[in-house]
C-alpha cells in the first residue's frame, strides 16, 4: 500500500468518524434543544401574546375614562365604566374580569362572589409601582381546563388606580400545542435513529426535520388567530385583518359593509340537543356565511355564537339589503334541507363603510352590535310589527 492509498483510506476514515461524531452530537443535541429551549420559546410565545392581548383589551376598557381617586371599596364604580368592561368580556369571550383596589381588594368581578377578597399575589404592590402587567399560566384540576391569569394595572395620569385581573381560556390553544410537540416528537424519533447510524443520509433527514418543524410552528402561530372549531379567524385575527384592510379601502378609495351576526336561541340547542350539537350548530353557521359571502372576504367567530365579516366593494356593489338577503336566503335553504331537529335563525347587523367615513374597527363593530341588538330585541316583541330596517 503506498503512501497515497494510506493517505485516502485515512481521509476516508477520518471523514467517516468526523459525519458519526456529527451525527451522534445532532442526535443527542436535538432533544435537549427542543425540550430546553423551543418548547419553553413556544410557552413564552403564547403566554406573551396573550399578555398583550389583555394589555389592549385593559386600555380599551378605561378609555375615555378618568379616575379622580384611586379605587377602593368605599367609593363604587362608575356604571358606564362597569358597562364597558361587561361589553369587552361578553364580546371577546372571557370567563371572567376582576378590578381590585389599590390596597389589593376586588371591588368587581363578572363572578360576584369573588368580591371583597383580598388578592394572594404577592407581586401586587410591586407591579402597581413598576406598571408592568404580570402573567401566569393556570391548570384547572376540576375542568381541565387552561387560563392566563393576566394583570393589568389601572394607570391614570402615571397614578396606579387599581388593577384588572384579566382570565383568557388558551383550552384549544394549549390542546393544539401538546398535540403539536407529540407531531414533533413522531417525526423527531425516526430521524434520531437515522442520524446515529450516521451518514449524509441522516444529515438529509435532519435538515428535512427542521423544515417540518419549523412549519409546526408556523402553523402553532396560525392557532392563535384561528378559531379551532369552524376554522374561521378569530377576534384577534379578524381585528388585525380589518384594521390592514381598512387602510387599504382608504386609499383605494373602495367602499365596504361590516356584519355583526349573532345566532337566536343558541342557549336552547346547548339546552335541548347537548353541548355537541351546539358546536355543530357553530360550524354550520360558519357554513352557511362561507357560502354567502366571497372566499377573499373576511370573516370570523369572534365569541361564543358571534359572528363579524368585512365585505369589500367591487364594480358592481351590493347593497346592505342585498346582503342580508342572500344571507337570509342561504339560511332559509339550509333550515329547509337539514338534517337535524333544530333550525337555525340570525340576528344581523350591517354597517356600511364609505371611503370617506373615519372610523376604525371598534367603533364599526359597535355599531354593528347595537343594530344587530335592535334587531334581536324586535323579533323578541310580543306583536312586531315591520323592522325598521338597517340605515336607521
Amino acid at each position: 500500500m503506498n503512501a497515497r492509498a494510506v493517505g485516502d483510506y485515512m481521509y476516508r476514515h477520518n471523514t467517516l468518524v468526523l459525519i458519526a461524531a456529527f451525527s451522534t452530537i445532532i442526535a443527542l443535541a436535538l432533544p435537549l434543544y427542543l425540550k430546553f429551549i423551543a418548547y419553553p420559546a413556544y410557552e413564552d410565545f403564547l403566554t406573551n401574546n396573550v399578555e398583550e392581548e389583555m394589555k389592549l383589551l385593559a386600555s380599551q376598557m378605561v378609555k375615555d375614562h378618568h379616575f379622580s381617586t384611586p379605587i377602593s371599596q368605599s367609593t363604587p364604580l362608575n356604571d358606564s365604566f362597569i358597562k364597558k368592561v361587561e361589553y369587552i368580556q361578553r364580546t371577546v369571550g372571557l370567563p371572567k374580569i376582576k378590578i381590585f383596589s389599590t390596597e389589593g381588594i376586588i371591588v368587581y368581578s363578572t363572578d360576584p362572589v369573588d368580591i371583597g377578597a383580598p388578592t394572594s399575589q404577592t407581586f401586587f404592590p410591586q407591579m402597581l409601582s413598576d406598571g408592568r402587567p404580570r402573567t401566569e399560566l393556570k391548570v384547572s384540576i376540576r375542568s381541565k381546563k387552561v387560563f392566563v391569569e393576566t394583570y393589568v394595572p389601572i394607570i391614570d395620569h402615571g397614578v396606579a388606580m387599581g388593577a384588572f385581573e384579566i382570565y383568557r381560556d388558551i383550552t384549544g390553544l394549549r390542546q393544539a400545542y401538546h398535540q403539536m410537540i407529540r407531531d414533533e416528537r413522531r417525526i423527531l424519533y425516526p430521524v434520531i435513529i437515522l442520524l446515529l447510524a450516521g451518514g449524509f443520509f441522516s444529515s438529509y433527514l435532519a435538515h428535512r426535520s427542521m423544515a417540518e418543524l419549523k412549519q409546526a410552528r408556523d402553523q402553532f402561530q396560525q392557532l392563535s388567530v384561528t378559531d379551532i372549531l369552524t376554522g374561521l379567524l378569530n377576534r384577534r385575527g379578524f381585528t388585525a385583518l380589518v384594521d390592514k384592510q381598512l387602510s387599504m379601502l382608504n386609499r383605494c378609495e373602495r367602499g365596504a359593509f361590516l356584519l355583526f351576526i349573532d345566532m337566536d336561541d343558541f342557549k336552547r340547542i346547548n339546552d335541548n340537543y347537548g353541548h355537541e350539537a351546539g358546536d355543530q350548530a357553530l360550524v354550520e353557521t360558519a357554513g352557511i356565511l362561507k357560502n354567502t359571502l366571497r372566499f377573499s372576504d373576511s370573516i370570523a367567530r369572534i365569541g361564543g355564537d358571534e359572528f363579524a365579516a368585512l365585505t369589500v366593494g367591487t364594480e358592481n356593489p351590493s347593497t346592505e339589503e342585498q346582503i342580508k338577503q342572500r344571507l337570509l336566503e342561504n339560511l332559509a335553504a339550509w333550515n329547509r334541507q337539514r338534517t337535524v331537529d333544530y333550525t337555525l335563525s340570525f340576528s344581523i347587523g350591517i354597517v356600511e363603510i364609505t371611503p370617506d367615513s373615519a372610523c376604525n374597527i371598534d367603533d364599526l363593530m359597535s355599531r354593528a352590535d347595537e343594530k344587530m341588538y335592535r334587531e334581536k330585541q324586535w323579533k323578541k316583541s310580543p306583536t312586531p310589527q315591520i323592522y325598521p330596517g338597517h340605515n336607521k
